[in-house]
């Protein structure tokens, strides 16, 4: 800037000259000398145009110059810091009787600026510490003092200008096209404000600037600066002070808005990796900027639906940029930066479809940045799982992401853990550990698997792993341990005590989930061991005021089925609860089998076949009565059971199989009862 005022003060003093020279007889080329001059006096560059100039003194003083080019300094390489095609001044001529001067109109057209600080720091808009000549030495020939006194200029207009600005200790650099901005500087050593767009990037850009000294600037010092530029990919308010003197630097009050953080990197020359999230982006804060590094005061922030307040830096040296930070969140939605796609299952491997997703996983969105965050979140939402006021101490380094959790809610109780999410990797990788207690099981369960048949209180242990392309592989090779116990609950949609009373009715039909039905615990728990997605356990119990069960089998996560082998037993009479026989002390062994949606519950024929003793007494009780059919033994009960257990059974299952299917039930029964009793 303040080489621009020496330019035009040096036509200033042409003007004047021109005025006095008037009653003369001017050579063609005395102009262009005498404008060559002047410039050479107060910058110390070489001017240079061409000869088509002109000079017009009537109703004012107008003077042209084409294909004006100044020099950069002579300790520099060669080159041009300003060039522009024409160069139009306009200067009022009565106040130039009182040495006053006022400038009615100062045009720029097509000016091109290449701003070059070299590797030793030289800059080429730098100007001689003294107001002389290079040397040091004032001006001899005297013309300083006819320098007005009082200048005043109108507004200064650039049109089609270009700006190139290059910093050779950093490499950082700037291009900047299609320049139209009139600029008001009222005195030289005023404030000066611009308005006007540009086109940066293929964008254009529309700019209001204001700075208080921008000598200062020119001079390699502070100046207060505030402005406001809007385009496609931003928009951005500052107000603070910058300075060139080390690079490019600022320090103030910045907000900051842009529909899609990717599309802005991009804009920036600085692309993120390919991935899901990083979208709308906002931040109001403190700001400082230096050698590519970013510092956030006090910052208020909003990312892909996500608001944070607190502390950060983010350094842009690096291949990635890297986030460093202390943040109040109030949600970290992993879903943004995380996809399964929808997959075969329509709707992302939910558990009414009985299928895991096939689409590939993303996580190339955790190559874009690197970070080390410290954050406290209201929520933290994977998939459908939701946790609660957690601290997060967040690290992601190439690709790898690990978070530890502490003092997290989870569905009415309390869980930490840790988790690692491995998108370097050409296969994603998950690990990871977790303790809860007090979590309500129902809910819980529902969101993280689909299962809807367990509530109580849940207190887990788990530690696993998995890796793959996608969901379905993800599932397939799921490895670990997992401890549950869920501790003053139910079993949803089925009444095992019930269940148990309706065997001679329902022992060939299956038993059926009732979603009205329930089956009351005071612990229900398991231990698994996971592997290939498949958890197996040995060890299942519950225990309930009405029945105890103990049981095994294996939850294979792949297709979704549990396949278990429970034997429960009776413990108290049923009476009063609409039952007929008292079953205390019978076990009748049955299976859990099918979806886990959608399990069926059905007798175990070869349980109960395994124990003949048990099963005599048990079919004397449920043929006789409480107490059995007297006299009958057990070579004689065959007869009776063969005539009365199939007629009872044929009747029930009459409704379902009709009339043949009746009588191969009947041939089927006999058969079965035969070497149910044969010893």
């Amino acid at each position: 800037m303040k080489l621009i005022m020496r330019i035009l003060l040096a036509l200033v003093v042409l003007v004047v000259l021109a005025v006095i020279a008037v009653p003369f007889l001017i050579p063609s080329g005395w102009i262009a000398e005498k404008v060559a001059e002047q410039v050479k006096v107060h910058t110390g560059r070489t001017l240079a145009f061409s000869q088509d100039t002109s000079l017009s003194f009537f109703p004012d003083i107008a003077l042209t110059l084409k294909d004006a080019r100044l020099s950069n300094p002579p300790d520099m390489p060669e080159g041009y810091v300003v060039s522009m095609e024409t160069l139009r001044l306009k200067v009022a001529l009565q106040p130039l009787i009182s040495r006053k001067v006022e400038v009615q109109e100062f045009r720029l057209e097509k000016p091109a600026v290449n701003l070059l600080i070299t590797g030793d720091g030289k800059s080429n808009w730098r100007l001689p510490e003294t107001g002389g000549t290079p040397n040091g030495k004032s001006d001899s020939q005297g013309t300083g003092s006819l320098a007005p006194t009082d200048i005043t200029l109108g507004p200064i207009n650039i049109d089609g200008g270009r700006l190139r600005y290059l910093d050779e200790r950093t490499g950082t650099s700037l291009k900047i096209d299609d320049i139209n901005a009139a600029i008001s500087l009222p005195k030289l050593d005023g404030a000066v404000t611009i308005k006007g767009d540009l086109v940066w990037n293929g964008e254009k850009v529309a700019l209001d600037f204001k700075a208080d000294e921008p000598a200062a600037l020119a001079e390699d010092r502070a100046s207060a600066v505030s402005f406001t530029l809007s385009a496609k990919p931003l928009a951005m308010g500052y107000a603070g002070k910058i300075s060139l003197q080390q690079g490019f630097q600022m320090a103030g009050g910045v907000n900051v808005k842009t529909p899609n953080l990717r599309a802005l990197a991009r804009w920036a020359d600085a692309p993120l990796a390919p991935g899901k999230g990083l979208g709308p982006f906002s931040v109001k804060s403190s700001l400082a900027y230096s050698n590519d590094k970013i510092s956030l005061q006090k910052a208020t922030l909003k990312l892909d639906g996500m608001n944070a307040r607190g502390d950060m830096s983010v350094d842009l040296k690096g291949a990635v940029p890297f986030i460093n930070g202390r943040l109040g969140v109030d949600k970290i939605d992993v879903n943004a930066y995380t996809s399964a796609g929808d997959g075969g299952g329509g709707d992302g491997g939910s558990a009414a479809s009985g299928k895991w997703s096939t689409a590939n996983i993303d996580m190339s969105g955790l190559r874009a940045v690197n970070a080390n965050l410290s954050l406290n979140a209201g929520n933290i939402i994977y998939k459908k799982t939701t946790l609660s006021k957690a601290v997060v101490a967040l690290t992601l380094k190439g690709g790898v992401l690990d978070a530890k959790l502490t003092n997290v809610g989870l569905y009415g109780g309390s869980a930490a853990g840790a988790l690692r999410l491995n998108g370097a990797r050409k296969v994603p990788a998950l690990a990871g550990s977790l303790r809860t207690k007090g979590v309500k099981a129902y809910p819980f369960l529902k969101d993280f698997a689909g299962f809807e048949w367990l509530e109580g209180a849940t207190a887990i242990t788990a530690q696993v792993s998995a890796a793959g392309r996608n969901q379905a592989s993800m599932v397939s090779t799921l490895g670990g341990t997992l401890n549950i116990t869920f501790s003053d609950g139910a079993i949803r949609g089925v009444n095992i005590a019930k269940m148990i009373r309706g065997a001679t009715k329902n022992i060939l039909s299956g038993w059926e989930k009732e979603p009205s039905e329930k089956t009351d615990f005071s612990e229900f728990s398991a231990n698994f061991n996971i592997a290939k997605g498949i958890a197996s356990s040995n060890d299942l119990k519950l225990i309930g005021p009405l029945v105890r069960l103990n049981g095994k089998g294996t939850v294979s996560m792949p297709p979704k089925r549990l396949n278990f082998l429970i034997s429960p037993k009776v413990v108290a009479s049923l009476q009063g609860q609409g039952g007929l026989d008292d079953l205390s002390g019978i076990t009748v062994p049955f299976r859990v089998e099918g979806p886990w949606a959608n399990p069926k519950i059905y007798p175990d024929i070869e349980g109960i076949l395994q124990n003949p003793e048990q099963a005599f007494q048990a079919f004397n009780k449920l043929l006789g009565g409480k107490n059995g059919i007297k006299g009958l033994d057990a070579k004689s009960l065959e007869k009776v059971v063969k005539k009365k257990t199939i007629k009872k059974v044929t009747k029930e299952i009459d409704k379902v199989l009709g009339e043949d299917g009746s009588k191969q039930l009947e041939e089927l029964g006999g058969g079965l009862l035969k070497n149910l009793f044969k010893n």
